[in-house]
């Protein structure tokens, strides 16, 4: 869980795929709970890995 805060916003200035970069961008480094984070890691980061949803095809 100590990491979770520096991969979510690696993830997120690396290889997001969204139309809410700002938004998600102002609550993974503004909000102190952890909870985004998490919501992140379910909403973003798995489904890259697993190469799912809007993940599935990227274009590099």
């Amino acid at each position: 869980m100590i990491c979770l805060p520096f991969f979510t916003i690696w993830h997120w200035k690396g290889r997001y795929i969204g139309e809410h970069s700002d938004l998600w961008g102002g609550l993974l480094l503004v909000e102190t709970s952890g909870w985004m984070k998490l919501v992140y890691l379910f909403r973003h980061m798995l489904p890259d890995l697993r190469r799912e949803g809007r993940y599935a095809v990227r274009l590099e």
